[in-house]
């Protein structure tokens, strides 16, 4: 689903990234470019070579123009081709998550944003983040943020010719706060958690391409069927 180009310049204060909201599953339902869809229970790993689900090589870029365009359309079926092959490789069975496409490389090809809410891919603190690149193999992790929040803002800012995000972090006795996550050159930061909290502008200028979510699910609790996108 395309997500609309009207938000491209939107700014977004970054005390609002601490802001929980409610009716957010519906919210997501609407602007996330996740798709439903559903292999068999018993599905196994054999359909796909284990090289495909290895982090992608990239091309270091020494300028980088992105322009204005952030939100990007996906191509569905690949992006859940690789949903499946990723959380069959860790042994979950569902995992629904909310989808967005961005070019974060300035590329002119879409990255996909995968944010996952199933109760595997969650704690108390918040769930699981995975970026996927585009390669000649379909699309394959770039990194994976654990303990991330929604929303995820795409900031017009950039680290090493990646754009940054914005999510939040914290809750279970810690503090939220807002976590700049840059790009070091070979991925985003592996815990929202640990990153320092956000003490730049008052404004983040940026495009909230993943809406807020339902509080995390830590693992152990009831799947709810609100996200966005679910592969069974």
């Amino acid at each position: 689903m395309l997500v609309s180009t009207a938000m491209s310049m939107k700014i977004i204060r970054a005390a609002k990234l601490l802001v929980p909201l409610a009716g957010v599953a519906m919210a997501v339902a609407a602007c996330s470019g996740g798709n439903t869809g559903s292999t068999s229970a018993g599905a196994t790993a054999s359909g796909f070579a284990a090289s495909d689900n290895e982090p992608i090589s990239l091309v270091q870029r020494r300028s980088v123009d992105f322009g204005e365009r952030v939100a990007m359309a996906l191509p569905e079926a690949d992006v859940k081709k690789a949903v499946d092959r990723y959380r069959i490789n860790k042994g979950v069975s569902e995992s629904p998550y909310a989808s967005a496409g961005a070019d974060l490389d300035g590329d002119g090809r879409p990255e996909a944003l995968i944010y996952l809410t199933g109760p595997e891919w969650c704690r108390s603190t918040g769930c699981t983040l995975l970026v996927l690149k585009q390669g000649d193999r379909g699309y394959r992790p770039v990194s994976v943020t654990e303990r991330a929040q929604a929303p995820v803002v795409v900031a017009f800012t950039a680290s090493n010719g990646w754009r940054d995000l914005f999510v939040r972090s914290g809750g279970a006795g810690m503090k939220l706060q807002t976590a700049q996550l840059k790009f070091n050159g070979s991925g985003y930061p592996s815990n929202a958690s640990v990153v320092p909290p956000y003490l730049g502008e008052a404004q983040v200028n940026g495009e909230t391409i993943i809406g807020p979510q339902a509080p995390p699910r830590a693992a152990g609790s009831a799947v709810s069927g609100a996200a966005s996108s679910t592969v069974q």
